[in-house]
């Protein structure tokens, strides 16, 4: 299927949905009509005052079948403000300055508009927060049946 679609024809998007209540998870549901090749998936979170080592899981699921989930690489604690990157074929480095976590996505995955993109924290909080919520796709319309 992958093979059907020409490399140099999908669009780059930025999807920015809004942030989810205080101590609620990011839901993205993906649009009908288009084809996503999905490159990266970042988000902030800031944890509540609550002790308790969490761990933030990125769930990708089609139809209610799950096709991935990935953790991030590394525990956060109470009051932390971490940066989560996911991103295509390579596991994001921390960089200087600021606490970041991410995790690993395949390289070409292709998704169709039933779609949805979900994290799931480990150990969460009532007053954890995700913010500043970026998917990066490529997109292409979905062919006519």
């Amino acid at each position: 299927m992958s093979d059907m679609i020409p490399p140099d024809q999908g669009r780059i998007v930025t999807v920015r949905p809004a942030n989810p209540a205080v101590g609620d998870e990011i839901t993205i549901q993906q649009p009908s009509g288009v084809r996503w090749r999905v490159t990266s998936f970042i988000a902030l979170r800031v944890n509540g005052v609550v002790a308790g080592d969490r761990s933030a899981v990125l769930v990708i699921s089609q139809g209610g079948d799950v096709l991935f989930r990935s953790v991030a690489t590394a525990l956060s604690i109470a009051s932390q403000v971490i940066w989560y990157v996911w991103s295509a074929g390579s596991n994001p480095l921390s960089g200087t300055g600021q606490a970041q976590r991410g995790g690993v996505l395949p390289n070409r995955l292709l998704v169709n508009d039933q779609t949805k993109f979900e994290t799931d924290v480990w150990s969460a909080d009532a007053g954890d927060q995700w913010s500043d919520i970026v998917l990066m796709v490529e997109e292409w319309m979905e062919p006519l049946a």
